[in-house]
């Protein structure tokens, strides 16, 4: 028989995990927020004739040299 009880270094660990997981789940919505935006944002391209123009940065022919997720 062990004279500490179990309890203490149990709830000391789930105490740990619990504020690991909020504070990952405060960092994916961050992240997700920016991606959002950085994703709706303004793309200027450079043709291959010179011209330039500028387009959703989901357009399809960015989305071949850099795939992301688009909402």
């Amino acid at each position: 028989m062990s004279p500490f009880s179990p309890f203490g270094p149990t709830i000391a660990l789930l105490f740990v995990l619990l504020v690991a997981a909020v504070k990952a789940i405060i960092e994916d919505k961050k992240r997700h927020k920016e991606d959002r935006l950085t994703n709706n944002s303004v793309a200027h391209l450079v043709n291959p004739d010179g011209d330039h123009s500028s387009t959703h940065a989901c357009h399809p022919i960015l989305l071949e040299l850099a795939p992301v997720v688009c909402p």
